[in-house]
């Protein structure tokens, strides 16, 4: 098992959950889980409110039959980045704003991370951090929600070096 960062260091209960046999992701506290056709989808928000963590996994192959070969020829192509970029944007609403976009590296992936910013219906502003990479047949997305910018900036660096990769 290979795994990055050191532990959340936050005043927050964190609680690591293997999503699949690939990966985990700490969570704080114990998150839903959702599965409807191809998308399992974990969703928890934080004690205090100020920061919601979903992660999401969609299973390429059995929503597109594109094999793993298939899969990693796409990710090297930039289109099927910017494609994924303009999904997210477009399925957070009409109102959400794109600040950034870039790459970085999760648990040793390449990975495109979608900054955006939206205005939620109680009239805050919500920063919303994604994080989408592949690894096998599925795509995985994990987005950081901090609610109105209440939570401390450091939590986002804590969340990803916590995930964990099993190989």
């Amino acid at each position: 098992m290979l795994v990055l960062g050191a532990l959340l260091s936050n005043a927050q209960y964190w609680e690591p959950l293997a999503i699949n046999n690939h990966f985990t992701i700490s969570f704080p506290g114990k998150p839903s889980k959702t599965t409807q056709n191809n998308l399992t989808s974990f969703i928890c928000k934080s004690a205090d409110s100020t920061f919601n963590i979903i992660a999401t996994i969609t299973d390429m192959k059995a929503l597109l039959g594109v094999s793993v070969d298939d899969l990693a020829a796409d990710m090297d192509k930039d289109e099927t980045w910017e494609q994924a970029k303009q999904t997210f944007v477009s399925s957070m609403g009409a109102n959400a704003k794109l600040i950034n976009s870039s790459f970085i590296e999760v648990a040793g992936l390449k990975t495109l991370k979608i900054e955006i910013e939206r205005p939620s219906n109680s009239g805050i502003t919500n920063k919303i951090t994604s994080f989408v990479f592949v690894y096998g047949v599925n795509s995985y997305n994990l987005i950081f929600v901090n609610r109105g910018g209440k939570a401390d900036a450091k939590l986002l660096n804590e969340f990803l070096a916590a995930v964990q990769l099993t190989k």
